[in-house]
């Protein structure tokens, strides 16, 4: 009997069951050790972890910006990639500054201005080359907007080697960054995180 519950469920849940395409990013904390753990339930199941080295120059790839951002990497880092070199989905840099992206159909990424440009996965890359702390992130955007035409819709969740953590989204053209008494719960999802705090 329990072979035929069992055969069922095997056949119940390949016939029936819907592809999850949802991801979470959730970080822990024991004493002074964080754990930054995701599930990637995406279309694409291949990707590559590559090593990105100090000192390389670097120019944003975008489609019609005249001001495509231009750096030199101040630190090395580790990625994941499904898209390819300069490209992270997320990834940690040398000094424990860690970057996880999630979708978020909300996004909206800010208009055209005076500051230089890159794409949505570049971000991350520019953050993990060249930011410390959550601070130098979140101060980036003074110099920095994410391309409006990047395809890729979505928010990240970020923590530094002091345990300092944030949430970063662009609402309506504007950064919103959810850090310290703000980011009660260090989880993100598919929805904004005031949307997840909602439910």
């Amino acid at each position: 009997m329990l072979n035929k519950i069992i055969l069922f469920f095997f056949v119940f849940n390949n016939f029936f069951a819907s592809n999850a395409e949802s991801c979470s990013t959730f970080l822990l904390e024991k004493s002074d050790q964080i754990l930054l753990a995701k599930s990637y339930d995406w279309i694409i199941e291949d990707g590559l972890i590559m090593v990105n080295k100090r000192h390389i120059a670097k120019v944003a790839m975008t489609k019609d910006s005249p001001m495509p951002m231009q750096w030199i990497s101040k630190y090395g880092s580790i990625i994941f990639t499904q898209a390819g070199r300069e490209l992270p989905m997320g990834g940690m840099n040398e000094t424990g500054l860690a970057i996880e992206l999630m979708w978020l159909d909300d996004t909206a990424y800010p208009m055209p201005d005076s500051r230089s440009t890159v794409y949505d996965l570049q971000w991350i890359q520019y953050q993990l080359d060249t930011a410390e702390n959550i601070e130098e992130v979140v101060a980036s955007n003074q110099i920095l907007r994410i391309d409006n035409d990047s395809k890729s819709l979505v928010h990240f969740i970020i923590v530094d080697n002091t345990g300092n953590r944030a949430i970063i989204e662009f609402i309506n053209g504007e950064m919103v960054v959810h850090s310290r008494n703000e980011l009660l719960l260090p989880v993100l999802t598919n929805n904004s995180y005031q949307e997840s705090l909602e439910y």
